[in-house]
Formats: C-alpha cells, structure tokens, sequence
C-alpha cells in the first residue's frame, strides 16, 4: 500500500549505485510518489518509464537545486563521492540550503561511522560539518552512519578474481562491512529539531584476510560459471528506504 501522506519521496544521486538500490526498494515497497535527481537524467529513463520523476540537478550549481527539489517531502541526500578537500561538505551544504528553500520537512543523509575530530579518516570532517549543519535546521533529519560498504571489494575485484589474491594496505586491521539487512525501523519524531541517528554496520569486524578467502571463493564460482559477473549485495542497502518512509 502507498504511503503518500509522507510524500513525494526525494532521492538524491539516483543514478549511482546506492541511489537505484534504493529506487528499486521504493518501488517495490510502492512508496510513492518519488522523484529522482541526478546530473545525468538519461541514464534513468528506465526508471522515468516505471513512474519515477526525474529530475537534473548538480551539487555543484546551487542555483538550480531549489527548482530540482521542489514538491518533495521528504529527501534521501546520498553524500557524493567527490573527495577534493572541501568539495563534498560544499556540495552537501548547498544540498541542504536548496532542500530548506524548497520546502523539503525531513531530510535523511547518509553519513559515515563515528566522524570525530581526530578520526583518521580524511573526509570525516566533511560528514561531521554536514551533521552539524543539519542539526541547526528547523526540521527534522535522520543521519545514517554507515560502515563500509562491502561492495568496496569489488572495485579491485577483476584483479583479485584473476589473481585469487585481494591486495589491501589493512595490515591486522579489522573492519565491520555494512552488508547485512538492516530490518529495525527508527521513526523520525515529528517534534522540531529532534535529532535521529542509526549506525548502519554489520555485527562482526573482518580481517582483510577473510576478504581475501571469500575472493578465492569468488574466483572458483566465476571460472565454474564461465565467467558469470559478480554483482554487488544489495542487503547492505535493504533497509534505507525505511528510514525515508516512515515517522
């Protein structure tokens, strides 16, 4: 059953990886109305013909993001992936004006595990600037703190599955890769400026060994299948919808 007291439902970055799991999760669960924005429009004209709006819009031109939000209730903001110093939290924070200018009441951001001060990774400080942005907002949001994504593994995977070996710099370090379903449901109060946080992450940390066997494991299926493609999880994903559609 549609929900469309919450709607229309806005996902940012539509295009992308994460973006299209989440559209397809949408419309199967048919929470609609839903508009899609994304720098390039043609590359969702599938997903335009299945009765999604689709809309261009580009972090990096603020000026046309009002118009590109417009009508939509509730925001899904995919961080971008740029990673010039500075030039995501710019992006996220012209996002974030443009959603309260155009009248968006709840915006959910995806974020990044424990964005601290002194965390070494280098564009926490990006996340930490964009939480702290959307908690001087006048609306509600919900920030998604996800672990790494699994899916990671696969932007060395033609070499690791050639090879049976993954190359990584992780020494004995250990990581909670974000590919379980995420089933619980965390309602968004509708008071003001209430604050919503879940740490999307798997219950176990991996040892980049561990990766490097399930590579091994993916080879032998390749070759057995005569060279079936390897297509990321989408359980890592499973759930984000709910944090979009519900209270």
């Amino acid at each position: 059953m549609s929900d469309r007291t919450l709607g229309p439902y806005l996902v940012t970055g539509g295009s992308g990886q994460l973006g299209r799991l989440v559209l397809e999760r949408l419309l199967e669960r048919n929470i609609v109305p839903i508009v899609a924005t994304t720098r390039t429009p043609n590359e969702l004209a599938a997903y335009a013909a299945r009765g999604i709006e689709v809309r261009q819009a580009n972090f990096h031109e603020p000026d046309q993001l009002k118009s590109a939000f417009a009508g939509a209730r509730r925001m899904l903001l995919i961080s971008t992936s740029d990673l010039a110093p500075g030039e995501r939290l710019k992006s996220n924070l012209a996002a974030i004006d443009a959603a309260l200018a155009a009248g968006i009441e709840h915006i959910v951001y995806t974020s990044l595990t424990n964005p601290r001060p002194d965390s070494p990774i280098g564009f926490a400080r990006d996340h930490r600037e964009t939480e702290a942005r959307l908690a001087q907002l006048p609306i509600t949001h919900t920030v998604l703190r996800n672990n790494l994504y699994m899916d990671l593994l696969l932007m060395a995977g033609a070499q690791a599955v050639a090879t049976g070996q993954l190359v990584a710099a992780a020494g004995n370090g250990r990581a909670h890769g974000f590919a379980a379903e995420v089933g619980e449901r965390v309602p968004t109060s509708e008071r003001r400026c209430v604050v919503r946080a879940a740490l999307l992450t798997a219950p176990n940390a991996a040892h980049a060994r561990e990766a490097e066997l399930r590579v091994v494991q993916w080879r032998v299926s390749v070759h057995a299948g005569r060279g079936r493609r390897l297509m990321p999880s989408v359980d890592g994903y499973r759930r984000i919808d709910i944090y979009l559609s519900t209270r």
